[in-house]
């Protein structure tokens, strides 16, 4: 069993299970929650 993996945003304190697109620069998902954590 491999252990779990996960890239957490600190700005917005949401944590993303898809490290693998992440890391090949498939942020959008990322920046749409920090956009929508910072407006409200």
């Amino acid at each position: 069993m491999q252990p779990y993996q996960q890239v957490k945003d600190t700005r917005s304190n949401i944590g993303y299970s898809n490290v693998e697109a992440i890391l090949d620069g498939d942020i959008t998902k990322v920046i749409e929650d920090v956009l929508i954590a910072t407006a409200v």
